[in-house]
């Protein structure tokens, strides 16, 4: 399903006549959309007012956010509830996103993620996928000691997601690892977890990277709604990456 095509949303949604929508189209790629803001507008948000056009406020729907609505400044444990503020595009179009679902009388259920990863490592975008390929052929990286996050491990993820819904939340949601890690120690461990060379990988303030879009210093997000609403036991970086090599 292209969801920037609006004869093509319209079509299968026409044709599927679902109860439940779960979004996860999305460009992703934080360098890509800040040079790319018409495209990035086209997926992240165009694509939500696509589908909340072909369908009637009877269909709940499940929007995959990010924790890059926020600014990164306030330091962790941002709350559903605390202020957005996204410093770069990426983050922009996903709140404008999750505004647009917001003002629409469809029932519904936001899951802001940060760093979802998986042992797909062909994704192109995926941060684990550049640690693995990288490490794999023997290449330094240089990676950030100074951004924070609780990364997400996609399959404990999409459990929460279906759980969520035989429950019938509704509402914004935080998810992720049960700790706050840097981009440069989930590395380590992840290179651990899999036996590659850990050495390779070299600490550095995120300042000194090529960066064109700002990316959030601390956006760590407070979990325990979720949690508490479906008595989550929510695993640790380190657990969810001996689960993803073990699973």
């Amino acid at each position: 399903l292209d969801v920037s095509n609006k004869e093509n949303v319209f079509e299968v949604i026409h044709n599927v006549k679902p109860d439940i929508i779960i979004n996860t189209s999305a460009l992703t790629n934080v360098e890509y959309c800040e040079k790319n803001n018409s495209h990035t507008n086209l997926i992240n948000v165009i694509g939500m007012s696509n589908i909340l056009n072909a369908i009637s406020d009877k269909v709940n729907v499940v929007q995959i956010s990010t924790d890059y609505v926020f600014s990164g400044f306030n330091g962790n444990n941002y709350k559903e509830s605390s202020n957005c503020n996204p410093i770069n595009y990426y983050g922009q179009s996903k709140l404008n996103a999750e505004k647009m679902l917001l003002a629409s009388n469809n029932r519904y259920i936001i899951f802001r993620a940060s760093t979802i990863f998986s042992n797909n490592f062909n994704c192109s975008s995926n941060f684990l996928t550049f640690i693995y390929k990288n490490l794999k052929n023997k290449k330094q990286v240089n990676i950030a000691n100074d951004l924070y996050s609780k990364p997400t491990y996609v399959t404990t993820f999409a459990k929460t997601i279906i759980r969520s819904i035989l429950m019938d939340l509704h509402g914004v949601f935080h998810y992720g690892s049960s700790n706050r890690i840097s981009k440069y120690d989930f590395a380590i461990e992840f290179s651990k977890v899999y036996n590659l060379n850990a050495n390779l990988i070299n600490s550095v303030s995120y300042k000194t990277l090529p960066f064109n879009a700002k990316r959030p210093r601390d956006s760590t997000l407070n979990t325990k709604k979720i949690q508490n609403k479906l008595c989550l036991d929510i695993q640790t970086t380190k657990e969810s990456l001996n689960s993803m090599k073990n699973g």
